[in-house]
């Protein structure tokens, strides 16, 4: 799985300490073609319910700013509707898997995405 994977913490990706402590693992899908522009993203957290504002958040850390200032130069970066978050949550006996795709409602707001769950 090593080969096939990038693995992040929370703290590389920028993200709130706080809040990283509902993150067990980030990992993304290395890329199946060069000049992929889409990412794939495997989030594991904490038992109980999937944290759509901690999502979000890592959501935020991960799409391309307007300002080209705002990205760190190190992290790489994605637009919006090229990203798919593949989660893990739950209690151990019984973990949940979800899909989620953002895109950006008619407001230029984040809606909250549709979600396809696995039990």
């Amino acid at each position: 799985m090593d080969d096939l994977t990038f693995e992040y913490s929370a703290e590389e990706l920028g993200f709130d300490p706080k809040h990283a402590v509902k993150v067990r693992e980030i990992k993304q899908l290395r890329p199946l073609e060069s000049n992929q522009p889409w990412g794939i993203f495997w989030i594991s957290f904490e038992k109980k319910k999937l944290p759509m504002v901690v999502l979000r958040r890592i959501l935020g850390t991960l799409i391309t700013k307007t300002r080209a200032s705002a990205n760190k130069a190190t992290r790489p970066t994605w637009q919006l509707h090229d990203l798919l978050f593949i989660s893990s949550y739950g209690e151990e006996e019984h973990r949940n898997i979800s899909f989620a795709h953002f895109s950006e409602g008619a407001d230029g707001q984040l809606p909250h995405p549709p979600r396809f769950g696995l039990g």
